[in-house]
């Protein structure tokens, strides 16, 4: 059934909310608040192709999913309504080709060829994400719907955490993902932005800006409800960034108001969590970290016997099928299907090589710079301080990537595009309507003027 209401809306829902959303703004806006919030529902909305669930590599199938409808709702529309205005290859596509190309190359040294395929989808529907956010950003159409979709992403997943926690009495909860680790990965991502967003834009309303305090402080208590002690730090850092910076460059009521309130909810609740979170530090089981280790060294030996690696999304078959890799596990020998490496540098060396290691970092590098260059060319408004707080999620993102594989899971891959997107169209100018714009003094005119006016006014036309 659920093949068929994809099918319906693939074929029907896409052209429709296209065509109104070229001639509605609303629409647009709705669409471009609406990749938000579906990158968040990606397990929810997906449909599988070719699914392979017991699998245990990052991806599992040609899985589609509703924010890709959007997306190409979107693409539609750009197409549609500002073909002109289309950037076609945006600033970092050939180095997200270059990895592209790679991992298309690791695939002919690779056992499992099919799983690869699967990755290599994915890839270029992520590609398709950061494609449409940047091209999005240089459109006229109200940028304050990606906050509202940020607002509701982060309410969502905030009530999803508490329902699991208090009504389905789940230790560590995992909302709408898969796995518990995913939660904080995603929210570091946009928290920050979300954070700096609501306290500085001036055109939202207080109660706009406590609405979305209250939506970080939300995210928060979801990032701590999953236990990821990692996670649970970076999040509350990554607040906290977005709060020094605002207290530094926008120093207003507002700022300094919602400051001391969310700083008394992080302190109120870190003091009523806090039993529960050094449980949770003194339990840790050894075996855990003792299997990390494990599955690095595994990662090692991959990456210097193959030059471009095992192949992606292989690592997991590779450990499982090839004695000279599995000899290194023992925790979790028992397992009839071995896991996947929790450290993305390593994962990423032993299915792509050093080359593919190489490449993945210095995509990451610089994105992250051009947030940075966007803040300091945009230091003195909004535009900038949402840069600063993009390169602050993307920290968190990457020194989450030594003791996690998460971002290759599709809803935390796709936000990092997003954000990424969002970054480089705002450095790149597409935050203009976000700048309070500086009003034009109005001459008074003299008397004489006037009359001198009045007089040219008057007189007839000359033919």
């Amino acid at each position: 059934m659920k093949y068929v209401v994809f099918f319906l809306m693939l074929c029907v829902g896409v052209p429709l909310l296209a065509n109104r959303a070229v001639i509605d703004a609303k629409v647009r806006g709705l669409l471009a608040g609406g990749i938000f919030l579906f990158a968040l529902l990606v397990k929810q909305g997906k449909v599988n192709f070719v699914s392979m669930e017991t699998y245990r590599g990052p991806d599992r199938g040609f899985e589609v999913c509703t924010c890709d409808l959007i997306a190409l709702a979107l693409c539609i529309v750009l197409h549609k309504k500002y073909p002109e205005r289309i950037v076609k290859f945006p600033p970092g596509s050939w180095l997200l080709l270059a990895l592209y190309i790679i991992a298309t190359i690791s695939v002919a040294g690779a056992e499992f060829k099919l799983v690869s395929f699967f990755s290599l989808f994915k890839w270029a529907r992520a590609y398709g994400i950061y494609w449409i956010t940047y091209n999005m950003l240089r459109m006229p159409w109200p940028r304050r719907n990606i906050w509202l979709g940020m607002v509701i992403a982060g309410w969502t997943l905030f009530l999803w955490a508490l329902k699991d926690k208090y009504i389905g009495h789940v230790y560590r909860v995992a909302a709408c993902f898969d796995h518990s680790n995913t939660v904080p990965l995603f929210i570091n991502q946009f928290l920050p932005v979300l954070a700096m967003w609501g306290l500085t834009d001036k055109k939202l309303s207080n109660a706009q800006s406590v609405l979305s305090t209250i939506g970080c402080l939300g995210l928060c208590v979801a990032s701590q409800s999953s236990f990821s002690r990692l996670g649970m730090l970076l999040s509350v850092s990554g607040f906290f960034g977005s709060l020094l910076i605002a207290n530094i460059f926008c120093r207003t009521k507002r700022v300094r108001g919602v400051t001391v309130f969310a700083v008394t909810g992080v302190i109120v609740g870190g003091l009523l969590a806090l039993p529960s979170i050094m449980e949770r530090i003194r339990t840790a089981p050894e075996e855990s970290e003792l299997a990390r280790k494990e599955f690095n060294i595994a990662a090692k030996k991959m990456a210097e016997d193959h030059p471009f690696g095992v192949g992606v999304n292989n690592f997991s078959h590779a450990l499982t099928k090839q004695a000279r890799y599995s000899q290194f596990i023992t925790v979790m020998e028992d397992e009839d299907e071995a896991g996947v490496c929790h450290h993305i540098y390593n994962l990423t060396a032993a299915e792509l090589g050093k080359p593919g290691l190489y490449v993945f970092v210095v995509i990451l590098v610089y994105f992250g710079g051009n947030a940075l260059i966007g803040f300091w060319k945009n230091r003195h408004n909004m535009v900038g301080w949402l840069c600063m707080s993009v390169f602050i999620g993307e920290c968190a993102l990457h020194v989450s990537g030594f003791a996690e594989w998460v971002f290759r899971i599709t809803p935390v891959t796709y936000m990092y595009a997003i954000m990424a997107g969002l970054a480089m169209g705002l450095k790149d100018g597409g935050g203009y309507d976000l700048i309070p714009q500086k009003k034009k003094p109005v001459k008074k005119l003299k008397a004489l003027e006037v009359q001198e006016l009045q007089a040219v006014e008057e007189a007839p036309c000359a033919v």
